[in-house]
């Protein structure tokens, strides 16, 4: 099993699993680790997203995703697919890509995070996670702010600076 064992129900097994992109696996486990971390029951916040589910039926056939073994995969190849599409949407000018644009877009899709940048006059992630819009409410709602942060905690973590 995983780094958390039977309650991370194997985190680094599932992440490498699901694609053959080591950074993407890498970035899975990460989400599979804050998900865990960050999911309760006064967190209003589901493990696959609205975005998730609609990009997921959009990638796949019926059949496809009807086949048993993506049936016992759970949410990995809802994650699997968002973020390996963030990754191709989050790409800068120069080639490389935003972090927290990535884990962003992957879970609710690049409109609302526009929408969020737009609002806030700012790409950076520390100024455009508050945005509101004009009845006050949060673009990016705050359990998934809280998700991407923590996320983006677990990515960090591995890291030897």
């Amino acid at each position: 099993m995983g780094q958390l064992g039977l309650v991370g129900a194997g985190f680094n097994e599932r992440a490498k699993a699901s694609t053959n992109n080591l950074f993407t696996a890498y970035l899975l486990r990460c989400l599979g680790q804050a998900n865990m971390t960050t999911l309760s029951f006064w967190n209003k916040r589901e493990p696959v997203t609205e975005y998730q589910e609609a990009l997921f039926k959009q990638a796949y056939t019926p059949e496809e995703r009807d086949a048993e073994s993506m049936k016992l995969n759970g949410v990995w190849p809802y994650w699997t697919c968002a973020v390996e599409d963030a990754l191709a949407k989050s790409k800068t000018v120069n080639g490389k890509v935003d972090l927290e644009d990535v884990m962003a877009i992957s879970r609710l899709g690049p409109d609302i995070i526009l929408e969020a940048k737009r609002i806030s006059g700012s790409n950076d992630w520390r100024d455009y996670r508050n945005a509101k819009r004009m009845n006050l409410e949060y673009v990016i709602p705050e359990p998934e702010q809280n998700l991407i942060n923590t996320w983006l905690s677990y990515y960090y973590e591995d890291i030897d600076f």
